[in-house]
């Protein structure tokens, strides 16, 4: 993947990804998810990102962003520097919490804009933790159908690129038609 510096812009739309050192966990309580969606949205205010999508697995996390003139590189380096002292404290250990750098790819598209979204939503599905992305507790798929109330996440951007009277509707069967067939009828 190339160096994100090379990739980031004010205004660039982003997927991030990260893992637990060794691939362990990143998240080990309903706290620790909390934590984490709680210093992203404080970070994201105070610096004028706009987080249109996440998901938080249990040892890795996805965010679809978009950018404001605050560098990447700083905004991500706060967040997982904070969570890290936070997780190490509340957990008694110390070391890298993060495997390596985080991941970054420019989203250039609506097309790909659409797509990084539902790959996002469907991780939880895609990993058989639960069998429909909206019974996934820590993600934002549930906000964007409107089964919840969620301040952290900004739906406008994606949303926007399903046209007529119901976005919701129409973005909920763009993900869902992508559901494996074998965990339909499972969980």
């Amino acid at each position: 993947m190339a160096n994100e510096s090379h990739l980031w812009y004010p205004g660039a739309t982003l997927h991030l990804i990260n893992r637990g050192s060794r691939r362990g966990d990143l998240f080990k309580s309903p706290i620790d998810y909390a934590e984490f969606l709680q210093k992203m949205e404080k970070l994201a205010k105070d610096k004028g990102y706009i987080i249109n999508s996440y998901c938080l697995m249990t040892n890795h996390y996805h965010l679809l962003i978009r950018t404001s003139d605050y560098p990447i590189s700083t905004w991500m380096q706060t967040l997982q520097y904070s969570y890290a002292r936070y997780f190490n404290k509340q957990h008694e250990c110390s070391g890298h919490v993060f495997q390596a750098r985080y991941q970054a790819r420019v989203i250039d598209s609506a097309s790909y804009l659409m797509e990084a979204s539902r790959y996002i939503h469907l991780n939880p599905v895609r990993a058989a933790i639960v069998s429909r992305p909206e019974k996934y507790r820590y993600s934002s798929y549930k906000a964007y159908l409107g089964l919840e109330k969620n301040n952290i996440i900004c739906s406008k951007d994606v949303l926007s690129l399903f046209y007529g009277p119901d976005s919701v509707a129409q973005y909920r069967k763009y993900v869902e038609e992508e559901i494996p067939a074998w965990t339909k009828n499972s969980r």
